[in-house]
C-alpha cells in the first residue's frame, strides 16, 4: 500500500504542475509556485503515510471533484483517487464564533499534500486542497505566506479592499501577496481548490473583522 499511495501522491502533484503550467507565464504566483514545488524532495525516501482523517465539510466533496472534473479531469481524478488517504484539518483558526457563522467549521477543510500532515514535510512551503461549503464566507483576514489559490470548483465571490466582493469563476488562480487583506463567500456550490503558502508558513492567518 505504501509503493501504491506514494505514487498517486505523486500523480496528484504532477497533475497540480500540469495544471499550473496551462497558465500564462505572466499569471501571478503561478510560476513562484512551480518553482517552490522544484525546489522541494518529493522523492519516495521523504514520503510519508498521513494519519487519515475526515472531516464533516468533507460531504461536499463529491459535488466539488465532480464539478472539477471540466476545469482539469486528471488533477479531479487524482483527487477522487486519494482523497479518503488525506489528512483533512479543520479550520480552528476560523472558528463559527469569530466568523460569525453558525456551521462555518463544519462546512470548511484544508488538507496538506506537502506539509506537516501531507505526504512529504516541504520546506517552509504548503501544498494542498482547501474545500468550502456552500454559503459561507470567510471574512477579511491576512497572512504573511503568499498564497495561490486555483478554483476547481465555484464560482465564488472574492474581495481585497477597498473593493467588494466580485465573482470569479472557476479554473481561475487567485494570488494573495503577503499580508494582503482578501475576502471570500461562496455562492450555491462549494469551493475546492488548489491552495499553496509558499513561504512563512508557521505564521497563522489574521483576521482584520468579524
Amino acid at each position: 500500500m505504501p509503493d501504491e499511495l506514494f505514487n498517486d501522491a505523486s500523480w496528484l502533484i504532477a497533475a497540480i504542475m500540469r495544471g499550473l503550467m496551462t497558465f500564462p507565464d505572466e499569471t501571478p504566483g503561478v510560476h513562484e509556485v512551480l518553482s517552490r514545488i522544484a525546489e522541494q524532495d518529493l522523492s519516495e525516501k521523504m514520503f510519508s503515510v498521513p494519519q487519515a482523517q475526515r472531516l464533516p465539510g468533507c460531504r461536499h466533496l463529491p459535488e466539488a471533484v465532480a464539478a472539477g472534473l471540466v476545469v482539469s479531469s486528471d488533477l479531479c481524478s487524482a483527487i477522487a483517487t486519494i482523497e479518503d488517504r488525506l489528512h483533512w484539518t479543520r479550520m480552528d483558526h476560523y472558528a463559527d464564533e469569530v466568523m460569525g457563522q453558525p456551521g462555518f467549521e463544519d462546512n470548511g477543510a484544508y488538507a496538506e499534500i506537502v506539509g506537516p500532515t501531507g505526504f512529504f514535510a516541504g520546506d517552509d512551503f504548503g501544498l494542498g486542497l482547501v474545500l468550502l461549503g456552500p454559503g459561507m464566507h470567510c471574512i477579511d483576514h491576512h497572512h504573511a505566506a503568499p498564497e495561490l489559490y486555483w478554483l476547481l470548483s465555484g464560482p465564488i465571490e472574492y474581495r481585497r479592499p477597498p473593493g467588494s466582493l466580485e465573482q470569479v469563476g472557476t479554473s481561475n488562480i487567485l494570488w494573495n501577496k503577503p499580508n494582503e487583506v482578501h475576502a471570500m463567500k461562496t455562492g450555491e456550490r462549494p469551493m475546492l481548490a488548489v491552495w499553496s503558502w509558499t513561504r512563512d508558513v508557521d505564521q497563522l492567518p489574521v483576521l482584520v473583522s468579524s
